[in-house]
């Protein structure tokens, strides 16, 4: 009973909050359609901004009247309207569609839409009048839509938007990618081809509005690359030089594009439920497999898992304890899909090019036998006993 009233309250709360954000973002009056009407409702500083992103002159200068009709005349051309609707994710198009079929879309207060994005632009509004959400698409930007779907709009921004979604799930899976090599992965997975010339033109939007990703010397590479200035990719391109590119199916492949995903292997299964002897809470067991995946991924010292244990407070009861669950991590490690390989696990690269990789120890430490002044057996270049040495006070590992 306990449980079901938490439940109801955090969904009161939830629909509440809702409320709150739709009743801000909203303009309190009843609905209108013009488009000029619409813009009228907006404050001069908005209209500058708006104006501004669409290249009217002297947008901070001119009045309200002038600046609501140049605006109203930009936002109906053809190309203006394409660049605004790609700037939407796909929620927000289908939603900005479900509006634009109708004269008016009613809704009640708590209703969770994506429409801020394209009510930031103005080509839609949402009103709170008579105690409900009201949505509108004004009239011009609807006559402009329907041109634009009579030419094959939606069937181009499904196209794009499978470019962007390929382009995401090869840099995590990947990392780097040629745009040659993804030119002939997407090619591979899709009947309506791509080029690279079109690549390079229809992915700008997404980059705009912040991929994850960026467009580098010939290459999709993942965005963190950007802080070193990009020498990050040229180290992995060195590391992974002649290693074949690993492939799986299109339905595998796909799940990449979600950043958050990666193979759930019966190594992090067991490792999993390892990790539930030692702690209690669910959330902080999958902070910790995410956080290692991730330390894998970077190629980190097997040093700082321990960290990532001991910043979790896991208290070993045993020596023994101690090397299973590392051994599970290191099982972890052999069995996760690596940008320096390729996208290929270490045991597959193993048994699949020896010359190339080999898996990481079966029982990397053995504590029993390492003095406590002697180098560290994970390769921290650390003492012993100042990187994985046991505490015998606390049964923990310390740094």
């Amino acid at each position: 009973m306990l449980k079901e009233t938490e439940h109801d309250d955090l969904e009161r709360a939830i629909q509440a909050t809702i409320e709150k954000l739709n009743l801000k973002y909203s303009i309190h009056t009843a609905p209108v359609y013009r488009l000029a009407d619409v813009l009228a409702q907006y404050k001069i500083t908005w209209l500058r901004m708006i104006g501004r992103s669409l290249g009217v002159k002297y947008y901070g200068k001119v009045s309200k009247d002038e600046l609501i009709k140049a605006i109203s005349v930009k936002l109906v051309k053809k190309d203006n309207l394409l660049n605004l609707l790609y700037l939407l994710s796909e929620d927000e198009m289908r939603f900005f569609l479900e509006v634009a079929k109708n004269d008016q879309l009613e809704k009640e207060l708590s209703y969770l839409a994506s429409y801020t994005t394209a009510q930031n632009v103005g080509i839609l509004q949402c009103y709170h009048y008579s105690g409900k959400l009201w949505f509108v698409v004004p009239d011009e930007i609807k006559d402009g839509l329907t041109g634009l779907i009579e030419n094959g709009f939606l069937d181009e921004r499904r196209h794009r938007d499978r470019l962007n979604e390929c382009a995401i799930a090869a840099v995590n899976l990947y990392g780097v990618i040629s745009q040659e090599d993804f030119v002939k992965l997407f090619n591979d997975l899709n009947e309506t081809k791509t080029s690279m010339d079109e690549i390079n033109l229809k992915l700008i939007p997404y980059l705009e509005s912040g991929a994850g990703y960026y467009l580098w010397s010939g290459y999709i590479v993942e965005e963190n690359f950007k802080e070193d200035h990009f020498k990050g990719v040229l180290a992995l391109l060195d590391d992974r030089e002649g290693k074949e590119k690993y492939e799986p199916s299109k339905e595998e492949f796909l799940k990449y594009s979600d950043w958050d995903y990666y193979e759930q292997t019966p190594q992090i299964e067991a490792f999993r439920k390892k990790l539930s002897v030692l702690i209690d809470d669910e959330d902080t067991i999958l902070d910790i497999i995410d956080e290692i995946h991730y330390l894998i991924i970077d190629g980190t010292k097997i040093s700082r898992y321990m960290d990532v244990l001991n910043e979790a407070d896991v208290i070993f009861s045993s020596m023994d304890e101690a090397n299973e669950t590392i051994q599970l991590m290191m099982e972890v490690g052999n069995n996760t899909r690596l940008w320096s390989n390729y996208g290929h696990t270490p045991n597959e690269l193993f048994q699949k090019e020896k010359k190339y990789m080999r898996p990481l120890p079966s029982m990397p430490f053995q504590f029993e036998e390492v003095g406590r002044n002697e180098p560290c057996p994970c390769g921290s270049g650390k003492k012993y006993k100042h990187c994985c040495g046991k505490d015998l006070e606390t049964n923990r590992y310390v740094h």
